[in-house]
């Protein structure tokens, strides 16, 4: 028991593992439990998870959850679709899926999407200002000096 404690980095499942210890030392499920901070009846669920597969049966065990409204197939649509541009914000897509699927999403679900399903990073743009001319480097490098060019300043 002590080496699955001491091993174990998932914090919900070590905090089962604590319980079943204390249940082991002789508290009762009402303790116990109330000292890792569960309900009574949590405890019987952990109880009966022990009993029922040890060290597995404590591991957090993730539901399938709703189904998506978006099928595989259109998932990959979104993907390609969003590799056609370089910087997208949320309520774009959130636009985007609703023209392309006919699909509501909110934000923070298309937020999810993006992180978890799609594997996509949030990047904050650099800033621009609206006061740059066209062909900003080119006329930056005609005035700036050999020294400014590569990176070199002088005092």
């Amino acid at each position: 028991m002590k080496a699955w404690i001491k091993k174990e980095k998932d914090g919900d499942t070590l905090k089962r593992l604590i319980f079943i210890k204390m249940r082991y030392s002789g508290l009762s499920v009402n303790k116990a439990s109330g000292r890792v901070g569960a309900s009574k009846s949590t405890g019987y669920n952990w109880q009966n998870a022990w009993n029922e597969s040890g060290c597995d049966g404590l591991q957090r065990q993730y539901g399938d959850g709703r189904p998506s409204k978006l099928s595989d197939e259109q998932m990959e649509e979104l993907y390609r679709l969003l590799g056609e541009r370089e910087h997208w914000t949320v309520k774009e897509v959130v636009e985007l899926v609703f023209q392309k699927f006919s699909v509501e999403y909110s934000a923070s679900q298309i937020t999810r999407i993006l992180k978890y399903k799609l594997k996509l990073h949030y990047m904050k743009p650099y800033s621009t200002d609206y006061r740059r001319p066209e062909g900003a480097e080119v006329i930056q490098d005609k005035n700036a000096t050999d020294e400014q060019k590569h990176g070199c300043w002088l005092l």
